[in-house]
């Protein structure tokens, strides 16, 4: 492969682990749409699974004691009881309208919370269970679970520390099956390999650095961050169907 796209792709990479090390999600938002134009589909998404799986995998070793590990649960066994209903929602109503809606709805929520900030604070119990059935039911009608999560996360009022982590704590093990996925239907190339270990010192940099601007993040200003990032999710939802 030219050098040009092999420095790139790792410029990518590093932009992807240092928003998903400083926020706790967003890094395939950075990563995605480059990514899949530089190195097609094929080579692109089983390397920003991986990506996102060391991220995830990085951030439990060294912050577990952060996680809301009951609430991760939760959200986890929810989803897992979401993805077959969505899948079937496909049958009844096309991907590309299932998106919109979603993306109108996160959209929404982060311009309404950029201009008037206040939520109400979600206790957790039931509600957990809510929000991660819904995520499930956008992952298996969609591919896109996060969002659900993301704005559940929110509204319990987390530090941008136990944001993170607990992020992570729901991220990894969905990621984890589906690197599986891709690995067990012939994903793992070895460009796709090769890729990997190359952006390896970057990716770890990039943690690094946004492990440290997330510590120094005032709750104010991280919540400000994350409402962004949900705008902008949003509308690449919106306009990507």
């Amino acid at each position: 492969m030219p050098e040009t796209p092999v420095l790139v792709t790792i410029l990518i990479i590093l932009s992807a682990s240092f928003l998903r090390s400083a926020v706790g999600f967003g890094d395939a938002l950075v990563s995605v749409p480059p990514l899949t134009l530089l190195l097609g589909t094929e080579t692109a998404m089983p390397l920003v699974v991986l990506v996102g799986l060391t991220i995830a995998g990085t951030i439990l070793a060294f912050n577990w004691k952060s996680v809301r590990f009951s609430a991760a649960a939760k959200l986890i066994g929810a989803a897992m009881l979401g993805i077959l209903p969505g899948a079937m929602m496909l049958r009844f109503m096309p991907e590309s309208y299932l998106k919109i809606m979603v993306g109108l709805v996160v959209a929404g929520f982060g311009l309404y919370n950029l201009r008037r900030p206040v939520l109400p604070h979600l206790p957790g119990g039931k509600t957990t269970y809510l929000f991660g059935f819904v995520a499930g039911l956008l992952g298996g009608a969609t591919a896109i679970s996060g969002p659900p999560v993301v704005i559940y996360g929110q509204m319990r009022r987390w530090s941008p520390g136990h944001f993170r982590a607990t992020m992570q704590g729901f991220f990894f093990p969905t990621g984890l099956m589906i690197a599986l996925e891709q690995g067990a239907s012939g994903m793992w190339t070895s460009k796709v390999g090769w890729l990997y270990l190359i952006a390896l010192p970057t990716l770890a940099t990039g943690i690094f650095l946004g492990g440290i601007v997330n510590r120094r993040m005032t709750p104010g200003k991280f919540n400000k961050l994350v409402y962004t990032i949900l705008v902008i999710s949003g509308l690449v939802l919106i306009f990507s169907s």
